[in-house]
């Protein structure tokens, strides 16, 4: 059943790869038709009130509630603290990374679990959102490294027009532009995390001298760790799936873990930026200097 959902929501991404004679040799190891029998979505029948909801992956809504909620509050959070004191850089495109998170996993729950006669409304949110919370937080990187100053109205009205124009391409476009706008800003947000993990990140972890400043940056780095591990459950959990459901059944399915891993990611980058808020003015400053 895991390869379905991937063949339902990236349609020319999973058309591409299947017509290839080596890609297709991939997909099948990695997507076995036999697993995929063996694994069907786990679904289940809930009464409420005067009708029955289907639900499938119960794990995977549960952790699309969470992320759906603590993505709303925690953007919100940052976005009031932003607008509270100009002081924090990144405060503004964390915070939309955070509230589209939010919207992202509310298009999932009812794109992957709940059956609804709207499911196109909601895969058009999970796309969108998802492009969108990958857009802020390659800007919050930018922002962090002193590159863009986000507290700085232009880059803010840029950042709301970039929302807009992906809300337009993605009613409006071919499955080979959705597929770009859900897949593109979150390999560049990878890069990004990654080339922070090398730079600075492994700076901040080797000073020796304690001081208010070294504190929150180590601070900051160690959170952001704990992002890159649940980044790595994600990604890792997509090549891992038909292990995952031989041994754990329809349960185990690389969904479950694939937003797991997004929900870690995204309390560890509210941790990061947060922590790196709490530096003293200048600091960042002098951060960015050394990468």
């Amino acid at each position: 059943m895991s390869a379905h959902i991937l063949e339902s929501f990236l349609p020319w991404t999973v058309d591409r790869l299947k017509s290839g004679k080596w890609t297709r040799t991939v997909w099948d190891v990695i997507f076995p038709p036999e697993v995929t029998e063996l694994c069907p979505a786990p679904t289940y029948s809930i009464p409420l009130g005067w009708e029955r909801w289907i639900v499938r992956w119960p794990t995977v809504a549960m952790f699309c509630v969470i992320g759906f909620l603590g993505g709303l509050y925690l953007g919100a959070h940052l976005l009031l603290s932003q607008r509270r004191s100009q002081q924090v850089p990144g405060y503004f495109m964390w915070g939309f990374s955070f509230f589209w998170y939010g919207f992202m996993c509310l298009g999932a729950l009812f794109t992957h679990c709940i059956q609804t006669n709207h499911i196109r409304i909601f895969y058009l949110m999970d796309v969108i959102a998802t492009g969108c919370c990958g857009i802020s937080a390659a800007g919050g990187f930018l922002s962090v490294w002193k590159i863009i100053d986000d507290r700085r109205g232009i880059w803010q009205m840029a950042a709301i027009s970039t929302f807009s124009l992906v809300n337009i391409l993605a009613v409006t476009s071919t499955p080979f532009i959705r597929d770009q706008i859900y897949g593109i800003p979150c390999a560049i947000t990878v890069i990004l995390l990654l080339h922070h993990r090398r730079t600075y990140g492994r700076k901040a972890l080797l000073r020796e001298e304690i001081t208010p400043d070294n504190f929150n940056a180590k601070a900051a780095e160690k959170w952001l760790a704990f992002g890159v591990v649940g980044a790595h459950l994600a990604l890792g959990s997509v090549l891992a799936d038909r292990w995952l459901c031989l041994a754990l059944g329809s349960h185990g399915s690389f969904l479950s873990w694939v937003f797991l891993g997004c929900d870690m990611a995204l309390f560890s980058s509210y941790k990061f930026i947060t922590a790196l808020g709490s530096l003293p003015a200048g600091t960042s400053d002098r951060k960015a200097k050394t990468m």
